[in-house]
């Protein structure tokens, strides 16, 4: 460790070493994990971690500093049963010091990359995700996508990180107020025809929409009209229709309901109707477009009291939404709502 050129060395060889799922002649202390048939060697990771928070040890290079970004996320291992004891020790060892570096290099894309993806990898439970959220990590991410919204890597990773640490998720409210929402709407805008970024992007959208405060925001962010504009572009892609019909739903069940007029205004009845048509047989598609569908329905007599609410039902009827909506609960022996 006092040493930055020895311990960029044996960083390197140590990368080779697993690379090639050669971990030979490392040693691992009893009662340890099994990373599947080979050993998790917490020493390496023990070893690295504390080399990035010795205060009296030069900084590393963006090129080092991915490395050791690479063992860990190879250290880490699958996402086994031990997958979050694993987590939990990183993160008590001190990885949120590798990413605020990582994060640190602005300018130096590859440290950015890994930054989000060694998030997204360690986002498992509500112990890890509470030590992102509160130590700098989710903050990082949204500054990448929002320095690199030419990056189709960051976008992606930096979307996917976002979604992990906002699913299920206690801390919703806090990482909106880090900026996720946002920078997730700007992800969707900044990569159009990305179908990777677009669907973690839905995904997180969806993640996070589980309370008025935040979908209020999340629409006048205009989350929904990114999503409504996915949906229409990409007709044929299940996996998109899926996770827009999905977030969309979730906005609107956590939304004042006087909020369903301003989404027929937004073209949502007409994006979830195209969804149905094309994807009548595919039930990931029709669960969600089904949800949305029931919270746009309001009952009668609310709508007889309401002028927009009566012009979302004559929508809804003049679209013939409604028996298409049963021909699919049908089909998919989905009950009624």
């Amino acid at each position: 460790l006092q040493n930055p050129s020895t311990f960029h060395i044996a960083l390197s060889n140590l990368v080779e070493a697993i690379e090639h799922k050669d971990l030979t002649g490392v040693s691992v202390p009893e009662n340890l994990f099994l990373l599947r048939d080979e050993a998790w060697d917490a020493d390496a990771a023990r070893v690295i971690l504390e080399h990035i928070r010795a205060k009296d040890v030069p900084a590393l290079s963006p090129g080092q500093l991915v490395e050791c970004a690479r063992c860990i996320v190879y250290l880490l291992g699958p996402n086994d049963d031990a997958h979050q004891t694993r987590a939990n020790h990183l993160l008590r060892w001190g990885l949120t010091h590798l990413m605020a570096a990582l994060f640190d290099a602005t300018h130096d894309l590859p440290s950015q990359r890994w930054g989000c993806i060694l998030v997204w990898r360690v986002a498992c439970s509500e112990d890890t995700k509470r030590s992102l959220v509160d130590n700098g990590p989710v903050e990082g991410v949204v500054a990448a996508i929002k320095s690199h919204p030419r990056v189709a890597t960051i976008q992606r990773n930096g979307c996917r990180a976002l979604s992990e640490v906002a699913r299920f998720s206690r801390f919703a409210i806090k990482i909106s107020r880090q900026g996720a929402g946002e920078a997730l709407v700007d992800a969707m805008r900044n990569m159009p025809e990305d179908e990777d970024v677009l669907r973690f992007a839905c995904n997180g959208i969806s993640h996070l929409a589980y309370g008025k405060v935040i979908n209020s925001s999340l629409i006048n962010l205009g989350a929904v009209d990114a999503i409504v504009d996915m949906m229409n572009r990409f007709p044929t892609k299940a996996p998109l229709q899926r996770a827009g019909c999905g977030a969309l739903a979730t906005i609107l069940s956590a939304s004042p309901v006087e909020f369903q007029a301003v989404f027929v205004d937004k073209g949502v009845d007409d994006a979830v109707l195209a969804a149905l048509k094309a994807h009548i047989k595919t039930q990931e598609v029709v669960k969600p477009a089904l949800r949305v569908i029931h919270h746009l329905s309001v009952d009668p007599g609310i709508f007889f009291a309401n002028p927009s609410f009566a012009r979302v039902q004559r929508s809804l009827v003049a679209k013939k939404i409604k028996p298409l909506a049963r021909q699919a609960r049908v089909l998919h022996q989905q009950p009624e709502v």
